[in-house]
């Protein structure tokens, strides 16, 4: 499976976003500090991870109900009283 196969399925996208959202609150409170780079810059990395953690939950999150409601309406999903 390449990658692009791969970064189509709702979970790897959630995963890549709650990542993001780990990395992205740790440089909040480390990067400036440790690196000593420009706050422009930290703000610009923070800023940019936060983007990839908004936009990765949010497609995984539409691509998951997609496909939960494709199952649903072919009759391929099992129900809790199946």
């Amino acid at each position: 499976m390449t990658f692009c196969d791969r970064i189509k399925e709702p979970n790897v996208l959630i995963c890549i976003g709650m990542w993001s959202l780990v990395l992205g609150t740790l440089s909040l409170r480390f990067l400036q500090r440790i690196t000593g780079m420009s706050e422009d810059l930290a703000d610009g990395i923070i800023g940019l991870l936060y983007g990839l953690s908004i936009t990765g939950m949010l497609i995984g999150g539409m691509l998951l109900g997609v496909s939960r409601n494709a199952r649903r309406r072919s009759g391929t999903h099992a129900g809790p009283c199946s």
